[in-house]
C-alpha cells in the first residue's frame, strides 16, 4: 500500500478538555511510571515507540528523551479519545513521513528562510489544542537543552511533530472510511 499525507483534510480538534487532561497526567509522571506507559504503547504502537526511541538515541539527553515520551504519550491518549479504532501505525506510514520532501512539508521557514517557524509548523496539524501545549511547553523544553548543542532542541521538536502528524495522518484515514470527515 502506498502512503499519503492526509493531514490536510479538515479533522474536528481533539477536545480542550482530553487534551489538558492527557498533559495534566503524563507530565506528572515520575521516569519510571513514563517508561510503564511507553512499555503499554509498545504493545499498540510497536512502530511508534520504535521511531521515537530511535529519535531518543539521536538526542542523547535523558530529560528531552522523557519529554518525547510524554508527549508521545500524551498524543497516543488523545487520538484514542475519536470515535475510531487507530490501527497500529506501520513502519512504512513512519518511514513515508520521515522522507525529505514529507519532513519539509511538516515545517514552515520564517521570513528569511534560514529556520523553522515553530509557531506556523505546529498549525499544519491542525489540532490546535494539542500544539498549543507544545508551544507552551516550548521554553521549558528549550530550558532543558545543552547550549552547546542547540540543535537539540530541533531534534526534539520534529520528533513530537513527526508522531502528531503520524496520528493525525491516520485518525484522518479511518475517519474517512467511516465518512466522519
Amino acid at each position: 500500500m502506498d502512503y499519503q499525507l492526509e493531514t490536510n483534510k479538515i479533522m474536528e480538534p481533539i477536545a480542550e478538555d482530553i487534551v489538558e487532561h492527557a498533559e495534566d497526567f503524563f507530565f506528572k509522571l515520575d521516569d519510571k511510571q513514563v517508561i510503564e506507559q511507553i512499555t503499554e504503547l509498545q504493545k499498540r504502537q510497536p512502530w511508534i515507540v520504535h521511531y521515537i526511541n530511535s529519535s531518543n538515541q539521536i538526542i542523547k539527553s535523558e530529560k528531552m528523551n522523557f519529554v518525547v515520551f510524554r508527549f508521545t504519550l500524551m498524543t497516543d491518549y488523545c487520538y484514542r479519545s475519536y470515535p475510531v479504532n487507530l490501527p497500529v501505525i506501520e513502519r512504512k506510514a513512519i518511514n513515508f513521513n520521515l522522507s525529505k520532501d514529507v519532513i519539509f512539508s511538516h515545517v514552515v521557514k520564517d521570513e528569511g528562510g534560514e529556520f523553522v517557524d515553530y509557531n506556523a509548523s505546529a498549525l499544519l496539524v491542525n489540532q490546535i489544542h494539542l500544539t498549543e501545549i507544545l508551544k507552551a511547553k516550548e521554553t521549558e523544553i528549550e530550558g532543558l537543552v545543552n547550549p552547546e548543542e542547540p540543535k537539540i532542541f530541533g531534534q526534539v521538536w520534529l520528533s513530537i511533530i513527526t508522531v502528531f502528524h503520524l496520528y493525525q495522518n491516520e485518525a484522518v484515514k479511518q475517519m474517512s472510511k467511516l465518512r466522519l470527515t
